[in-house]
């Protein structure tokens, strides 16, 4: 029985029920997980499995920087937009160097990112619970 089968079934249900925000979390989330392993399979000097988990965490960094919204979001969409530039160049740059420096750099990034957002999410949540029990 291939034990994944569970985890990835609930992984997708939990992304198909999950807010807007609460998906985004799970992208960043997700993406330093990745970078992660690549750190990981650099150490244990398995290159193939280095690029595939690099290429994961840049298909999630480019589904990010797609889905920004310049018009709403102004300026703080277009800082978003260099600082994916950056991850994403970070990551190429750990996709060729031994060293795991640039991939680091990628996860410092995306969790000062993730701190940032999860509390934004979270006073998101906080403000429509308030507004819930104010219209019962």
């Amino acid at each position: 029985m291939n034990n994944k089968k569970p985890i990835n079934a609930y992984r997708t249900t939990q992304a198909t029920t999950a807010s807007r925000g609460t998906l985004l979390l799970m992208m960043y989330e997700g993406a330093i997980r990745f970078i992660k392993l690549a750190i990981a399979a650099a150490e244990q000097k398995d290159h193939p499995e280095k690029l595939e988990k690099i290429k994961r965490a840049r298909a999630i960094i480019q589904e990010l920087q797609r889905t920004l919204d310049y018009e709403k979001g102004g300026n703080l969409a277009f800082q978003l937009d260099r600082l994916y530039g950056f991850v994403n160049n970070r990551l190429m740059r750990g996709a060729i160097e031994k060293d795991s420096k640039p991939l680091q750099e990628a996860i410092d990034v995306l969790q000062t990112l993730l701190g940032g957002w999860r509390e934004a999410v979270q006073t998101q949540e906080n403000s429509e619970k308030a507004v819930e029990k104010t219209n019962k």
